[in-house]
């Protein structure tokens, strides 16, 4: 009779620690970026603070190269519709720029980095959707990168990769051409973008671009 009782109070004690390490790995699963600790005060921050109920969208876009200057604890998330981080750069290859003169691209650290990272979960579960810009800003670039099909598949495939592992809502593209395009980049560009898009929606059908 004892073990039986003790047996019943050993169950009785797992049982809630099964249910919170099960909700722990829910919201790591749906919400990656962050600690589940982390997004779990999130949740309870959006409990008391609920998100606006906004007639337009506002976005806000959130420079890397301002993030030493700005706190992001002090952002408003119940009046942004979005956050967009800026930006990742992409070379003539489609590859997302890493490194730099032997050194990690400031704005590839910065996001990897936590700060980053628990930014994505928090805008999320505050009630708002967290995108991503890539930018290519050298007509060169740009130019090589157009001409170059394997190179719109090598940008396809690592932003694929940066979608699954962070699960962000969008991907924005930010190619600044200096001048007047002849008809033959306009034409490669829409041809990129059609495939692009065609490719991205195909796997993330909710993708917003």
């Amino acid at each position: 009779m004892k073990l039986f009782t003790r047996r019943n109070l050993i169950i009785l004690a797992v049982i809630p620690l099964f249910l919170i390490i099960s909700a722990e790995i829910a919201i790591y699963l749906k919400y990656p970026t962050a600690s589940p600790f982390k997004s779990t005060s999130y949740l309870v921050t959006s409990l008391f603070h609920p998100h606006e109920k906004l007639e337009k969208e506002t976005i806000g876009f959130l420079a890397y190269f301002r993030m030493d200057d700005e706190d992001t604890e002090s952002i408003d998330h119940t009046l942004l519709s979005e956050v967009i981080y800026f930006s990742l750069s992409v070379d003539k290859d489609g590859r997302i720029v890493k490194v730099v003169k032997n050194e990690t691209d400031p704005d590839w650290l910065r996001w990897r980095g936590p700060r980053v990272r628990n930014l994505i979960a928090k805008t999320k579960i505050m009630g708002g959707k967290f995108s991503i810009s890539v930018a290519m800003q050298k007509n060169k670039t740009i130019e090589a990168f157009l001409d170059n099909p394997v190179a719109w598949s090598n940008l396809t495939d690592d932003l694929k990769q940066e979608i699954k592992d962070t699960k962000i809502d969008g991907v924005n593209l930010d190619f600044e051409y200096a001048g007047d395009v002849d008809a033959e980049y306009r034409q490669k560009f829409t041809k990129f973008t059609t495939q692009f898009t065609t490719s991205l929606k195909k796997e993330f059908p909710d993708l917003e671009l």
